[in-house]
């Protein structure tokens, strides 16, 4: 991978004790824990809701309208399972050990 990722996902801090918790915070985990350089983008619940999500759809890069999101050498990636799946195969890490290829699973279920 050639450009810094950036990881666009929601703000959920003002709903629960857990810093960024959910989805996005599953991907940022993943991202940490392989030393995957990326950027965070943090969206407001009342902003998703009020026109970016629809921005996304429209524009085409988005067609699920859920995130994470991650913009990935100008493509946008989303779906937090696949997201792991595609970064898992693209470091290595997935296909070459049944014990891998669990912690990878178990990582994309928290």
């Amino acid at each position: 991978m050639s450009a810094i990722p950036i990881l666009t996902y929601f703000d959920l801090s003002p709903f629960n004790d857990i810093e960024n918790a959910g989805r996005g915070g599953a991907v940022k985990f993943f991202l940490l824990q392989h030393g995957i350089q990326f950027q965070e983008e943090l969206v407001g619940w009342d902003d998703w809701a009020n026109g970016l999500k629809t921005q996304a759809i429209d524009s085409g890069k988005n067609i699920s309208g859920h995130l994470p999101v991650l913009k990935l050498n100008g493509e946008d990636l989303f779906e937090s399972f696949a997201i792991m799946r595609y970064l898992s195969k693209e470091h290595g890490l997935y296909g070459s050990d049944a014990k891998r290829d669990y912690l990878v699973g178990m990582a994309a279920d928290l």
